[in-house]
């Protein structure tokens, strides 16, 4: 079990996870700059026709050599009804979706002015899903080499890269698709339930 450091990503892809379920305790990156393109206002879920792309929309501007815990979000577009009903569509036919849903739709109604306070909040519904009690907190500072004991995963996940380890479960749609690899935790969550996506991910 490690003590870890990560960046803040939306709604972060299965090897995430699987890095905080096997953690002591989770340290949340937020003073290191916005990177464009990376998984910290974009999410990837299944749809019939193969990978959704979901992605937040930002002030316009304004993230540019920020810190990620100032970057805000745009709310010109009501981003969210999108991105719900863009999961709805998706994993309403998935095994555990009616179980989940509810508790996920509230923080789609609520508005949140900071990206990494939105990200931070997604995780834990996550982790609270997985049954999983892993302290967890914002960074105090940037540190280019963390401290002695703490395991630097903040840049070990790409939208453009697929983890050599891929972790297989159930799909909605595998026959249309064939298996997608390191989609969202959500994908798994809704497809196999959190007790097992818990013991599956414990399972090295």
């Amino acid at each position: 079990m490690n003590n870890l450091v990560l960046s803040s990503y939306y709604l972060p892809c299965v090897s995430y996870i699987q890095q905080c379920v096997n953690s002591n305790s989770i340290s949340i990156e937020v003073n290191d700059n916005y990177v464009k393109g990376s998984y910290r206002n974009r999410v990837h879920i299944a749809s019939a026709a193969g990978i959704l792309r979901l992605s937040i929309p930002l002030e316009k501007g304004k993230h540019q050599q920020q810190p990620i815990k100032a970057v805000r979000i745009s709310y010109d577009q009501n981003w969210q009804r999108i991105h719900w009903q863009a999961i709805c569509s998706c994993y309403n036919h998935s095994p555990y979706f009616e179980f989940y849903k509810d508790g996920l739709e509230v923080l789609y109604q609520k508005p949140v002015n900071f990206l990494a306070d939105w990200n931070m909040e997604l995780l834990q519904w996550l982790l609270n899903a997985l049954k999983l009690k892993i302290p967890i907190q914002f960074t105090a500072d940037y540190k280019e080499t963390p401290a002695e004991g703490v395991v630097d995963a903040r840049n070990l996940f790409s939208p453009k890269e697929v983890p050599t380890h891929v972790i297989t479960y159930p799909q909605v749609f595998l026959s249309e698709n064939g298996f997608l690899p390191d989609l969202s935790g959500i994908d798994m969550l809704f497809n196999i339930g959190g007790a097992d996506m818990a013991i599956k991910l414990k399972q090295r």
